[in-house]
């Protein structure tokens, strides 16, 4: 219970920031006092429900935008409904007034965000002790980190007091055994508990676990846990049965059509808009180096399927005469000066806009790779194939949040974050990922 309390107190100050708020933009536009306050009072109301309240929401730009917006769409839809029944109500006013308090909500929720910094982060608990939960433990060993960890928990064979990071490091520890769970709780009060443990056979004291749930506390497996954080699925030791029982993984014929509608405006926007800069592009290519302007390779897209990717040549002409396909590389020497440049501003990629509009590739899926590489990854890696069931993406989720990967491991680290939007996969998301793509190109991120 004292759990929940702090949680509430946490969330309390944005609680009344909301309404505050909300008043404030409905009654600077002429809306009457007491509809102003009915209305407020619906927002907060409605985004309790969606959970806008928790840290671990507004703390993360990602699930505060998938999340926030449609929430706000329907509190707008709910004003007009209002206005049309309130007397001497005009609704127009009540719109203006209400998208602009509902779109400063989630503004200030960024700005609460960064304000609180560590002292807004939930606490969590890992149970566990091997190597599943140290890479917990390390994922959230950042600036960035969404949870504070409290310790881990472990069974009575391992020693109590370890240091789990690293032992040149005041990492988390060990702060006791399963029998003495319930008395760590009521010390450490966490706001969430992940099962990191690799063998779950008897061993987990299920009903101290149940009653931390039902006081209001949240308890997540591994995989899901890291899902809904960090924004990736660890493939490593997960069954089948958890895809097939997951939710997500599907998409409807109406997502799907937005979707194609949405990536194909969107592409002969970007096409259109970049032409200047792809002409002078095509010029330096031609007056640096001998041969063709365009590149075309084989990459595999949906269900396995072959097509040719198109790309400003970036590199030699004869990069691969004497080596095959190897994957690019730091510093890579067969890449020109121009080349590095039009590597860098992501340029290289703009033809492939014609893909999209081909239906070769989607605005935003997995990056399309060759055949060779993918014979290879998918003989070691588990679940690779199954990146081909949607198309390849211009841009997308492992693309921004991962930088360009030339070996095993990071390809095996791709494909999480591939997992993740493949499971999640929407329109709203997919405008998420543009955006995220935007700010990546600017600041020149993650290209080689």
């Amino acid at each position: 219970m004292r759990s929940v309390l702090q949680a509430l107190a946490r969330s309390g100050g944005l609680v009344a920031l909301d309404g505050a708020m909300m008043i404030l933009a409905l009654w600077a536009v002429g809306v009457e006092p007491s509809l102003s306050a009915v209305l407020a009072s619906v927002v907060l109301f409605a985004f309790w429900l969606r959970n806008l309240y928790q840290p671990e929401v507004y703390l993360t730009s990602r699930i505060l935008f998938i999340q926030g917006l449609p929430t706000v769409g329907i509190c707008l839809v709910l004003f007009a409904v209002a206005s049309g029944f309130w007397p001497d109500t005009r609704p127009l006013p009540v719109l203006a007034g209400g998208t602009a308090g509902l779109m400063g909500l989630l503004a200030a929720r960024l700005v609460y965000g960064a304000l609180l910094g560590a002292r807004a982060l939930p606490k969590l608990l890992i149970l566990g002790t091997g190597s599943r939960a140290t890479r917990i433990a390390r994922e959230f060993d950042t600036p960035k980190a969404r949870y504070k960890i409290a310790g881990f928990v472990g069974n009575a064979l391992q020693s109590v007091g370890k240091t789990l990071t690293g032992p040149e490091r005041d990492g988390p520890k060990v702060l006791g055994t399963y029998d003495e769970l319930e008395g760590i709780l009521a010390f450490e009060l966490p706001s969430s508990i992940v099962v990191a443990e690799e063998d779950r056979r008897n061993s987990l004291p299920m009903e101290t676990l149940l009653r931390h749930k039902l006081a209001g506390g949240r308890v997540y497996d591994a995989a899901s846990f890291l899902e809904e954080t960090l924004g990736k699925i660890p493939l490593e030791g997960l069954p089948p049965s958890w895809f097939v029982f997951s939710e997500g993984f599907r998409e409807g014929p109406i997502h799907s059509f937005l979707r194609r509608v949405l990536e194909v405006v969107i592409a002969i926007l970007l096409l259109i808009i970049s032409l200047p800069l792809c002409l002078l592009a095509a010029l330096l290519i031609k007056i640096e180096s001998k041969g063709p302007v365009f590149f075309r390779q084989e990459r595999v897209g949906k269900e396995g399927k072959l097509f040719h990717v198109l790309k400003f040549r970036s590199m030699r002409s004869d990069a691969e005469a004497d080596t095959g396909p190897v994957w690019a590389s730091k510093e890579d020497p067969r890449v020109t000066r121009v080349g590095r440049l039009i590597r860098k501003l992501r340029i290289d990629e703009i033809p492939q806009i014609w893909n999209v509009l081909r239906g070769d590739m989607a605005l935003v899926g997995p990056r399309p790779e060759r055949p060779h590489f993918v014979g290879e990854l998918r003989l070691r890696i588990p679940y690779y194939d199954e990146r081909h069931t949607v198309k390849p993406g211009l841009t997308g989720w492992a693309q921004i949040n991962y930088p360009y990967g030339s070996s095993l491991e990071d390809a095996d680290e791709k494909l999480q974050y591939d997992f993740y939007y493949i499971k999640h996969r929407s329109p709203l998301f997919d405008l998420y990922i543009v955006a995220r793509t935007i700010k990546v190109v600017l600041l020149g991120e993650g290209s080689r």
